[in-house]
């Protein structure tokens, strides 16, 4: 059995430290030896939890704290878990080392700090860049005021991680997301130490995210590529109606664009008409292009969690567009509407405007009359545009797997930029070849062939590597409406009573052993990379390819009735061409 450090500082946030606990809960009773770190206001001057409260007072930091290491002291007696807090175990050399190192520190030398070869300037910028949208590692007086107790904060979290792995000697450290300052620092150090990192986060699947984990090495970017590497051995197998019902919910959930990951606006609930919109003529062919925000590929390669040695086709995506407006200005039967990603404007997670987008705004003007911009400040759906598109031209957008579960072609220029597998698409890794691909997906067209394709893919994403957590949380409750002002004050007393109610009630409502136990054994066991099942976790049957079929139109219907009422003629006309070519198929 293994030694295993769970590094959990942020327990204030209980959707993360309770999935978190019951990981360890779990691998503890199969045997493995469980060390469990809080924070013990150790982190009090820059915690990612505070990060998101700007101009907080003392006060509110001091009760941040407070309701942290309740949480925190109530997982740990609970579930019984040996350990201690980095406040108890940091001492005074830890903090003199750590004020040392950060003397000659500045915005204009900080990505150069390593200390015992650990990049702890760049490591410690991740989030940092992803909150600012930035697309360099030049920040403002402003930023660096900002930044700099992030960055001191990663500096003390190394050499007190460092006291913690010399005295337990662990085989194995797991915390919350590696790629966050001071969790990419516990990575990073396990690493120099002999010691396999592994992060813990939610699900993809946005319909149950927070009912699911992803659990692999090092970091997200790592795991959803080991889990496309499992690709080629299931893309062949028929899949049961459970699994097909995964990618059907997160697809339906993003349809309506109400989560804080989804940042397309929600289709139309009446018929939006594209050609009238952008003025393109009746016989013209649609091309989407739909761009992907900067700030997130610039932060992981800052920080070394993505490659910069990928030889992509464009070395950008001005450089792209450029090149597919050259290429289609002289094509006045085809019309380009390029889609400039939400994510880089102001949106319902962050109210900055990306440095990516400030550059687009300047260079994308005196396009030809059959290329139009769709700028996010228009709020049309992406759900709208597939209903009239032709082919969708991707960069690295999770929109390339949306419109291929919609049975639509979508051509893309690199396959190692994706998030998932390029043979759901087209590729073109020359220029020639791209374009071609191009008119190939135009002459292909629609296909279900490529729909039953994605949803095997998101069977396996979210059915066959996540690990499940539903037995034993329930994840956010709704709110609670108050009928009057006294029932509302009674429910206040009732909370001052018995502090962390709900915490307490989803401890006591856990299961005695997680569904997915012996799946989360065997990760520890064996050091796999991943969580993967070849077949179903829930060791149900392979269904034949006929039994698939019908299940897969089940799924499509389910679809169609989001989209657009179900597959009847509407009143007022036919919804679009994506419409027809889901009418003709489930009606065939």
């Amino acid at each position: 059995m293994a030694k295993i450090i769970f590094f959990s500082p942020h327990s204030l946030s209980w959707v993360t430290a309770f999935p978190e606990a019951l990981v360890a809960e779990s691998l503890a009773k199969n045997g493995h030896e469980i060390v469990y770190i809080t924070c013990g206001e150790f982190l009090n001057s820059a915690c990612i939890l505070m990060l998101n409260q700007p101009n907080l007072s003392d006060a509110g930091r001091a009760q941040i704290c407070r309701q942290c290491s309740l949480r925190a002291g109530l997982i740990r007696k609970k579930m019984k878990f040996p350990g201690y807090s980095l406040s108890s175990v940091s001492d005074f050399e830890d903090e003199k080392k750590a004020k040392e190192v950060m003397k000659g520190v500045s915005a204009a030398n900080f990505s150069q700090l390593v200390v015992e070869n650990v990049s702890i300037g760049k490591v410690a910028a991740y989030e940092f860049l992803i909150k600012h949208k930035k697309m360099t590692a030049e920040f403002s007086e402003s930023e660096w005021s900002q930044f700099y107790p992030i960055l001191e904060n990663a500096v003390r979290t190394f050499y007190t991680l460092k006291r913690v792995f010399n005295k337990e000697k662990p085989d194995y450290v797991i915390s919350c997301n590696n790629l966050y300052s001071v969790h990419a620092v516990c990575s990073h150090l396990a690493k120099e130490k002999g010691v396999v990192p592994y992060f813990l986060d939610a699900g993809m699947n946005f319909s149950n995210r927070l009912l699911r984990l992803q659990i692999g090495r090092n970091s997200v970017l790592f795991y959803i590529k080991e889990v496309i590497n499992r690709w080629p051995i299931v893309k062949g197998i028929p899949c049961n109606k459970e699994l097909l019902s995964e990618g059907t919910e997160h697809f339906l959930e993003v349809l309506q664009g109400n989560s804080s990951f989804a940042f397309s606006a929600p289709k139309a609930e009446l018929k939006v008409d594209v050609r009238e919109k952008f003025g393109i003529c009746p016989d013209q062919k649609i091309l989407v292009a739909t761009m992907s925000s900067y700030d997130e590929v610039f932060a992981g390669e800052f920080v070394g969690a993505w490659s910069t040695a990928r030889k992509d086709l464009f070395k950008t995506q001005v450089d792209w567009i450029q090149a597919l407006v050259e290429w289609i200005k002289c094509k006045p039967g085809y019309f380009l509407i390029v889609r400039v990603h939400p994510r880089e404007f102001p949106n319902k997670r962050a109210s900055i405007k990306s440095e990516h987008a400030s550059m687009v705004q300047k260079l994308f003007t005196n396009f030809p009359k059959n290329v139009k911009v769709n700028w996010p400040e228009e709020k049309l759906s992406l759900y709208d545009l597939a209903c009239e598109a032709d082919v969708f031209l991707n960069a690295w957008s999770s929109a390339g797997q949306e419109m291929s579960l919609l049975g639509l072609p979508v051509v893309v220029y690199s396959k190692e930029a994706l998030f998932y597998p390029a043979d759901l698409n087209y590729l073109g890794e020359t220029e020639g070849q791209y374009f071609d691909q191009i008119e190939q997906a135009l002459k292909d067209g629609w296909s279900a062939e490529r729909v039953r394709s994605t949803f095997r893919w998101f069977a396996l994403m979210f059915g066959r590597s996540e690990i499940r957590i539903d037995d034993s949380y329930a994840g956010i409750p709704k709110p609670v409406v108050y009928k009057n002002i006294v029932s509302r004050k009674f429910a206040g007393g009732l909370r001052r009573l018995f502090p962390l109610l709900p915490e307490r009630q989803d401890l006591k409502r856990r299961a005695s052993k997680l569904r997915h136990a012996e799946a989360l054994n065997r990760i520890f066991t064996n050091g796999e990379s991943i969580s993967f099942d070849s077949v179903n976790l829930e060791s149900g049957s392979v269904p034949t390819m006929d039994e698939e079929t019908e299940y897969i139109k089940c799924e499509m219907m389910r679809i169609a009735k989001a989209m657009w009422g179900g597959i009847e003629v509407v009143q007022g006309g036919q919804p679009g061409k994506l419409f027809l070519h889901f009418r003709k198929y489930l009606t065939s």
